[in-house]
């Protein structure tokens, strides 16, 4: 569009100029014959033809003919050379003369035209053509009827068909029906003449009409004005053929109208010309053309001029209307209320196929005094706003109060199929003074904004209010198809006075915002409130189909005075924010406080179908001021953090931050979404470095991913803050935290670090380490200041902790660690998973408690441990290679405590509960598994102080368990010693245990349950079993003996002298004696082993017992074998009848062996 106009204007450019030096020809040729010829003649179609007399030629009202209140006049020629006059005399009741000029020669004014008559409209009508010389002047009547009208029409015509002609001058329509003042003008030859005003000063009085219609009409220097006081109307026209254009009057004000269907021709303006109807009031400009340019320095002036208007006063309007392009090239227009000026300023309508305000022209409704500034108002199918002009001056469209006025500011409206701004042009609308700012309002169907050669000056729409002004700004409100704002180009509204700032409304299908200038500004749509101001900034609101921010581009909200920032709302189906420029400036959309300020932040909101941020670009809520930042808040069914800046520095995600100067609390990051995915180092991060909290990252999606290298969500209390970080709280259906992703909630300053909180529907799965840095997928909070660590919490029906990753709650400084709480249908720790709490301060580690309602598996072991270490020294967070629940203490601080409630626990393959300290108490470790506890192939349950061969007292294990079960060769050992202090205490209740004894010291060939202490005292191990009664069960033997000789078959023939049969019943149980009597329950499993005593060392007490019924009960030692009992039910006992087999054998009476 923008080359397509510019080859307009250009084409224009050269119609004009062949056009001004034909006329200039024309005028030359005219004036050298005036010298030798008289220049007004009397045609003699009214009265008498005549020759008058110069250079002051007297026009009586006798030479023409009166009709009514109308008096007619018809020259053959009619010309005035420099110096010359014509004297139109009339009585006092003509109020119209009309001369028409029949002789063929164009009329050449560059004289005075004079009317004696103080009240009366003059009309000039010559349609071979009117040139105004240098020297042209006019006196018109006066104040109370003095228009003045030159045209190159045919005729004048009359609403009754009456006909004035100066082509026909004898026709049959007479001057007698003519009543009143003409309702048009007659065009009905081809093509209608020019009318050109080259040089001349031509005015008329306040109030009066100063009409040019013709073919085309051009101003070279020229000046046409209205006297000050009390405006009238400059109307130029401009027709291509033949037709008739309409005329109305109202009081002393002349006005055209043009048929729709009316081909028109040019209106030129060049040269510094200017059209002036500055008054006290009213003051109109009127154009009609097919082409209107205003160049070179030309200006249409309106409104009120200084010290003039009252408080009724209203400027008239400047109305350009065209059937093709208007060009504005270092050409302006405007309407104003000047300094000291009472009243409201006009507006300035524009209607064309095309408009083009180039090389700093402008288009401006300002207002300097007391009075409301107008508006800009252009309907065009295209619109260029482009460039400035060689002092720096923007191309521009706008309206302002400026300082010291009392007034509102106009709009700025735009209707158009395209516009385009750029290069430094502007559109806005501003307040200075005391008053609000006008709006600038676009609807068209693609719009761009575009700085690539923009010099200093940005292109931009925007509505402000400045440093002096009382009021508020106005809205930028733009609805397209499509909105482009490139290189630097710029939507804002801004209060750096007292008001608040306007709104940024967009409502387009595609909206892009790209790239910087050649100086670093971003491309940008932002609301702010300036340092000094007093006031609340606006809203940046975008509903959309489709919205980029690109390459470093930023929407955003700001505040560094006494006030609010506004908001960022987005709308849209798909919104992706990509990228930086090439200085590494982000795209973005953020709203912050700024230090020094007084308010709160704006929210970040983002509703969407699909959400993409990348590369860099971020979403982010701050304050470094007075007040909290505002939250981001996203609404989406698909979200996508992907990538960071090459240098690694700036992750994309979304922030919501407490600056270092900020006393105030951070916003919240909330995410709900079908779908989010974290991946390749973007983060999510709410966090505190001055006196405030940090705000919560929450987060509700149906599947969630968290992948990759330094991928994270973070909530952090800094070193330098005093206040609480926030919340990790995620609600979801999956969630898979892999290669080395993390989600951390810490604290290094005066405050308690934030808690991770995660509930879902299905599973959780943090998984595997970084191929980069090695660090593992984590769940991490840590206290690194006085302030506690934050807790985490799980909640789903599978928890899956694998390959290396970890669940990690530490403390390094005075502040305990936060506790870990699994609560799970499903608790698999494997492959080098490990869930830790630790500490290295004085702070206490936290608890870690796994509640698994069907079961818990700790297994397996990192085959990449070594390795990883050995690349990546301490940046692996895993204490070994193996799977399991760790609570440590490396300094000070009391370790943490375990405890595992679950129907079956299995530890397999190394897997691990261990409680460890350097020189305090071990921590606790507590298992509850309803049905069984599995160990397996060297797991261990441990508790140990003094690791580094110091004091502190071995923690204490408690097992309940209904069984207790590892294999006896597989060293898998139940462990809580102590260096130098008092081992800890082993106590399991039980139903059984099996495959596992109490030692004295360990044994790598043998799974051990010891208690020790290498140079203090033994702790002890204590195991409860249920109660037995021996006596319980046992069958009373029959008095009687049995004959089995009656038992037994009288066949003997099968022993053949041989031994009979045999059955025998070894112990308790076995068949009856009687076949009448029913089957024992007795069964008995004997287990024929050797048992040990355990034996006290150094003092230490190690002890197995069980319980007695009462004093009277037998004693019951450990048991040794089971027994079912009448009910099929098992029961284990401690001794089993040692017997040796009983050989039953009977014969019959009739055979012949005993």
């Amino acid at each position: 569009m923008r080359e397509k106009t510019i080859k307009i204007t250009q084409s224009y450019y050269l119609s004009k100029l062949k056009l001004i030096l034909a006329l200039s020809s024309a005028i030359i040729t005219t004036s050298a014959n005036n010298v030798l010829a008289q220049n007004i003649t009397i045609d003699g179609t009214l009265s008498p033809a005549q020759t008058l007399n110069g250079p002051t030629y007297t026009i009586p009202q006798s030479v023409g003919q009166t009709v009514n209140s109308n008096l007619f006049h018809s020259f053959g020629q009619f010309s005035l050379n420099q110096g010359e006059r014509a004297n139109f005399q009339s009585n006092a009741n003509i109020r119209n003369i009309f001369s028409r000029v029949t002789g063929g020669y164009p009329s050449n004014i560059d004289g005075l035209i004079f009317t004696q008559n103080r009240s009366v409209n003059l009309y000039l009508i010559n349609p071979s053509g009117i040139v105004f010389g240098p020297n042209a002047r006019l006196n018109v009547g006066g104040s109370t009827r003095g228009s003045f009208v030159a045209t190159t029409a045919d005729a004048l015509v009359w609403s009754n068909g009456s006909q004035f002609s100066a082509t026909n001058p004898g026709g049959t329509s007479s001057l007698l029906t003519i009543v009143g003042d003409p309702s048009g003008f007659l065009f009905n030859h081809r093509p209608p003449q020019p009318i050109q005003v080259f040089g001349s000063q031509l005015s008329v009085y306040q109030g009066q009409s100063l009409l040019l219609l013709g073919g085309d009409v051009s101003l070279d220097n020229g000046q046409l004005s209205v006297d000050f006081t009390e405006g009238g109307r400059i109307e130029l026209g401009a027709v291509a053929e033949p037709g008739t254009v309409g005329l109305t009057t109202n009081g002393n004000i002349l006005s055209l109208s043009f048929p729709e269907n009316l081909a028109q021709a040019d209106v030129l303006l060049t040269q510094e010309s200017f059209l002036d109807v500055t008054a006290g009031n009213g003051g109109s400009i009127a154009i009609n053309a097919r082409n209107i340019d205003i160049l070179g320095g030309s200006q249409l002036r309106g409104g009120i001029g200084s010290e003039l208007g009252n408080v009724d006063s209203q400027a008239g309007d400047v109305t350009l209307n065209a059937t093709d392009a208007i060009t504005f090239d270092r050409g302006d227009a405007f309407s104003n209320v000047e300094e000291g000026a009472v009243g409201n300023g006009g507006n300035i309508r524009i209607t064309a196929d095309s408009l083009s305000v180039t090389n700093g022209a402008q288009l401006i409704t300002s207002s300097a005094g007391q009075g409301n500034a107008g508006n800009v108002i252009i309907d065009a199918q295209q619109v260029l706003f482009d460039g400035t002009d060689t002092e720096g001056f923007s191309s521009s469209a706008f309206s302002d109060v400026v300082e010291g006025a009392v007034g509102n500011g106009g709009e700025i409206r735009i209707t158009a199929n395209s516009l385009s701004v750029t290069n430094g042009a502007q559109l806005f609308a501003s307040s200075a003074g005391q008053g609000n700012a006008g709006n600038v309002i676009i609807d068209a169907q693609k719009v761009l904004f575009d700085s690539t050669d923009g010099e200093g000056s940005r292109s931009s729409a925007y509505s402000d209010v400045e440093k002096t002004a009382v009021g508020n700004g106005g809205e930028i409100r733009i609805t397209a198809n499509s909105l482009s704002v490139t290189n630097g180009a710029q939507l804002f509204a801004s209060s750096a006075g007292q008001g608040n700032a306007g709104n940024v409304i967009i409502d387009a299908e595609q909206v892009l915002f790209d790239g910087t200038d050649a100086e670093g500004f971003n491309s940008s749509a932002y609301s702010d409130v300036e340092e000094g101001a007093v006031g609340n900034g606006g809203e940046i609101r975008i509903t959309a189909n489709s919205l980029s921010v690109t390459n470093g581009a930023q929407l955003f909200a700001s505040s560094a005075g006494q006030g609010n920032a506004g908001n960022v709302i987005i709308d849209a189906e798909q919104v992706l924010f990509d990228g930086t420029d090439a200085e590494g400036s982000r795209s973005s959309a953020y709203s912050d406080v700024l230090e020094g300020a007084v308010g709160n932040g704006g929210e970040i909101r983002i509703t969407t179908n699909s959400l993409s941020v990348t590369n860099g670009a971020r979403l982010f809520a701050s304050s470094a001021g007075q007040g909290n930042a505002g939250n981001v808040i996203i609404d989406a069914q698909q979200v996508l953090f992907d990538g960071r800046i090459t240098n690694g520095n700036f992750p994309s995600g979304a922030f919501s931050l407490v600056g270092q100067t900020a006393v105030g609390n951070g916003g919240d990051v909330r995410i709900t979404a079908n779908s989010l995915a974290l991946t390749n180092g973007a983060q999510i991060n709410a966090f505190t470095r001055g006196q405030g909290n940090a705000g919560n990252v929450i987060i509700d999606a149906q599947l969630i991913l968290f992948d990759g290298t330094d991928s994270a969500t973070f909530s952090t209390v800094e070193q330098t803050a005093v206040g609480s970080g926030g919340d990790i709280r995620i609600s979801t259906n999956s969630l898979s935290v892999t290669n080395g992703a993390q989600l951390i909630a810490s604290t290094r300053g005066q405050g308690n670090a934030g808690n991770i909180q995660i509930t879902t529907f299905d599973k959780i799965s943090v998984s595997g380490t970084s191929s980069i840095n090695g660090r593992s997928s984590a769940l991490f909070t840590n206290s690194n200041s006085t302030g506690k660590g934050g807790d985490i919490t799980i909640n789903a029906p599978l928890f899956l902790l694998s390959d290396n990753a970890v669940l990690d709650a530490r403390t390094r400084n005075d502040g305990n660690g936060g506790n870990i709480t699994v609560n799970a249908n499903i608790v698999e720790v494997i492959n080098g998973g490990q869930i830790l709490s630790t500490t290295a301060g004085r702070g206490s580690a936290g608890k870690i408690t796994v509640n698994a309602t069907e079961r818990a598996i700790i297994n397996g072991r990192d085959a990449s441990f070594d390795e990883r270490v050995a690349r990546f020294g301490t940046r692996v967070a895993n204490v070994d290679a193996a799977s399991g629940l760790f609570v440590r203490s490396d300094s000070l601080g009391s370790a943490g405590d375990i405890e595992v409630n679950s129907p079956f626990v299995l530890l397999d393959n190394g897997g691990r509960f261990i409680a460890e300290s350097r020189s305090v108490n071990g921590g606790d470790i507590s298992v509850n598994a309803g049905n069984a506890l599995l160990l397996r192939r060297g797991s261990q349950i441990s508790t140990t102080a003094g690791t580094a061969q110091a004091g502190g007292n071995g923690g204490n294990i408690n097992i309940n368990a209904g069984f207790v079960i590892a294999l006896p060769n597989e060293n898998s050992n139940i462990t809580a010693n102590a260096f130098s202090g008092t081992g800890g205490q082993v106590q399991i209740n039980t139903q059984g245990i099996f495959g596992i004894e109490p030692r004295l010291n360990d044994s790598i060939n043998s799974s051990d349950i010891t208690a020790s202490s290498t140079t203090g005292i033994n702790g002890e191990i204590i195991i409860t079993t249920p109660n037995v009664d021996p006596t319980q069960g046992l069958t009373n033997l029959p008095a009687d003996t049995v004959n089995t000789a009656s038992l037994i078959d009288s066949a003997c023939s099968a022993s053949d002298d041989k031994t009979g049969s045999q059955f025998t019943v070894t112990g308790r149980g076995g068949l009856p004696p009687s076949p009448d009597e029913v089957l024992n329950g007795d069964a008995v499993w004997s287990d024929t082993r050797l048992t040990v005593a355990a034996k006290p060392h150094n003092g230490s007490v190690s002890r197995v017992t069980t319980p007695q019924k009462s004093s009277n009960a037998i004693s019951i030692v450990p048991a040794t074998g089971w027994v079912f009992n009448n009910k099929g039910e098992v029961t284990l006992v401690s001794q089993v009848a040692q017997v040796d087999a009983y050989n039953v054998g009977s014969n019959h009476v009739a055979c012949g062996k005993p």
